[in-house]
């Protein structure tokens, strides 16, 4: 048999591929090896790009490998041979079987280890949140897809379930989870999102944006706990790093007929830490508590347990006046003497001198609370301040009174019975 010069190269080329083969290069490190310009993947034309290509027969689509140019990393890449502004899809394990990144032994569809997922979605700082897609898949974003969308993977039916979670392999108790639902027919799983801490719902936000945090089913706006009471509902609001400010809310006003938001807060001044609720800036239109329990109305540092600057109306008011409550009881004295030494007055109340205590501009009657300290002290109060602004217990002049009249009658009781005595003798 003669030997040609196709015997002689297909003889040779078996040699070089029991050993290394090598394309571009004559000293090839592996079975097969390919050598030629580096280049990062062309976005553009058809001129020749990459180290390696996979074509077929027939159809205008390759799949391109290659080593950057401009840095060190490696390309794979689904375009037109024709046109490579034109890109096409890249499958992985079509049939199914597990993809790993940094593992040998992957065990979910994608398995990545020793690094984190990166989705760079060209959306800058000055640009406006991009409108939901429907059946396109932003570059920005990951979704769940259900099964109504069938082999197309499709969203034709609204529905998907996503669940981002982490723990958990062995004890559900461990791992913490966020459920995302599209549209389903099961009502806790329609259009929701879910929170999870060592395996338990701690939050979700329904269909209609109500919020629960330790309940499944919000029923306002925001629903904290259990109705049942099995979950606590308890709100802590912290202080703001200002100084005084204490935990804070604020209630908008109502779109008509009204004129200012609400505040509710806590202040910590030296001089009076206390508990507001007013409206706008002004805390004397409000009411404050104090750590003692005082209360004042119009005022923001009550010397009382109810301190109110401007006019009170009630049906009745009661004073404490059991027995039991009270010892070294004495019976009032004198009381016709100290009640002709009461002066009554007609008087205003010097509004521009103390505005914040919102007197009226009407006349009054009463007394000077100085004098009458120093004819019946009892029934004077001072301000526990600097001030000691005095005020009346009006109520309590009442039982002296009381006992000026009965002294007055026994007078006159005398009176009528020496006139008498005094008609006989006539």
């Amino acid at each position: 048999m003669r030997l040609t010069f196709r015997h002689i190269f297909l003889i040779l080329s078996c040699g070089i591929i029991s050993a290394q083969s090598g394309v571009g290069t004559t000293t090839p490190i592996n079975k097969f090896q390919v050598e030629t310009t580096t280049a990062d993947p062309a976005s553009s034309g058809s001129a020749s790009n990459g180290n390696l290509r996979l074509s077929g027969t027939s159809g205008s689509h390759v799949l391109d490998f290659g080593l950057s140019s401009s840095s060190t990393f490696s390309w794979i890449q689904a375009r037109s041979k024709s046109a490579y502004g034109t890109n096409y899809n890249l499958l992985l394990n079509p049939n199914g079987g597990n993809v790993g990144i940094g593992t040998s032994n992957p065990t979910a569809k994608l398995n990545i280890v020793g690094g984190g997922v990166r989705i760079f979605s060209g959306i800058g700082n000055n640009v406006s949140r991009p409108a939901i897609n429907t059946t396109v898949i932003g570059n920005y974003e990951i979704r769940g897809v259900g099964s109504a969308g069938t082999a197309s993977q499709a969203d034709g039916g609204d529905d998907g379930f996503l669940r981002l979670s982490a723990g958990g392999g062995t004890n559900s108790n461990t791992q913490a989870s966020i459920d995302i639902s599209g549209f389903s027919s099961v009502a806790d799983m329609n259009s929701n999102v879910l929170f999870r801490t060592t395996g338990v719902e701690r939050m979700r936000i329904d269909n209609s944006g109500k919020v629960g945090i330790g309940t499944l089913n919000p029923s306002t706006t925001l629903t904290v706990g259990m109705s049942d009471g099995t979950v606590s509902g308890e709100i802590t609001l912290n202080p703001s790093n200002s100084a005084n400010e204490g935990g804070q809310l604020t209630f908008k006003k109502s779109i008509t007929n009204s004129t200012y938001d609400w505040t509710i807060d806590q202040v910590g001044d030296a001089t009076s830490p206390r508990f507001r609720i007013f409206p706008g800036g002004a805390e004397t239109n409000g009411i404050v508590i104090k750590e003692n329990g005082y209360v004042g109305i119009g005022n923001a540092n009550p010397t009382t347990k109810l301190y109110v600057n401007g006019d009170i109306t009630a049906n009745s008011v009661a004073g404490t006046s059991d027995a039991r409550y009270k010892t070294n009881i004495k019976p009032v004295t004198g009381a016709l003497e100290k009640v002709k030494a009461l002066q009554g007055v007609y008087f205003n109340w010097n509004q521009k001198a103390f505005p914040q205590k919102e007197f009226g501009n009407q006349v009054e009657l009463g007394f000077i609370a100085q004098e009458v300290e120093k004819i019946v002290p009892e029934v004077v109060t001072k301000e526990i301040n600097n001030e000691e602004y005095r005020a009346v217990k009006y109520d309590k002049v009442v039982a002296l009174l009381v006992e000026a009249i009965k002294e007055q009658q026994k007078q006159i009781d005398e009176l009528q019975k020496k006139v008498k005595e005094l008609s006989k003798k006539n």
